[in-house]
């Protein structure tokens, strides 16, 4: 999926990534609406134990409910972005980071520190991103907020120290216009 979202992305847009048919479908993204990643500073390897655990997880009792309750998540938020409607759309990422935290346990402290500072500095939503146990975390707010939230995420989770919040604007890929890659949307 990772893949296929960069290199099909188109600027400005969410991408659904379909693999049956392989299809990207882009939506725009309100220009009122932006995104950062902020580093929750746990780095964590992605070969032997910890994909021994995130394999564990993916094969627990709560990973079928949260795979279910995540695909209609995907598809709401969809809808959210394409009506512009950031409340409902925050409160989906809101759902997805505690499924995510309490049906997939991948969560960690960190990333729940930093979710849930950027939801008390006014950020509409914020997840965790990738296979968890570390990373970043994705924090959603309108442009007029993120001064803000991130103001308050440096100093109250880096200690004053800006260099761990990246802007996270969608950009294009480098197989969006070919001919041969189906895409659809605007």
């Amino acid at each position: 999926m990772d893949h296929a979202a960069a290199l099909a992305s188109k600027e400005g847009c969410a991408s659904l990534v379909s693999f049956r048919p392989l299809a990207v479908r882009h939506v725009p993204i309100p220009p009122d609406w932006t995104f950062f990643a902020a580093d929750s500073l746990v780095r964590v390897e992605k070969s032997g134990a910890a994909r021994e655990r995130y394999n564990a997880a993916r094969n627990s009792p709560g990973a079928a409910a949260h795979v279910a309750r995540e695909s209609a998540r995907v598809h709401a938020a969809l809808q959210a972005i394409e009506r512009g409607d950031a409340e409902a759309f925050g409160r989906l990422l809101q759902e997805s980071h505690a499924s995510l935290r309490d049906c997939m346990k991948v969560s960690c402290e960190a990333l729940d520190c930093l979710v849930d500072i950027a939801m008390e500095s006014g950020a509409a939503g914020a997840r965790l991103t990738g296979a968890g146990f570390g990373g970043c975390a994705l924090v959603f707010c309108l442009k007029p907020d993120a001064a803000v939230i991130e103001r308050r995420l440096i100093d109250r989770f880096y200690s004053g120290d800006p260099g761990h919040i990246i802007p996270a604007e969608p950009g294009p890929g480098p197989l969006v216009g070919q001919a041969s890659w189906p895409v659809s949307g605007p």
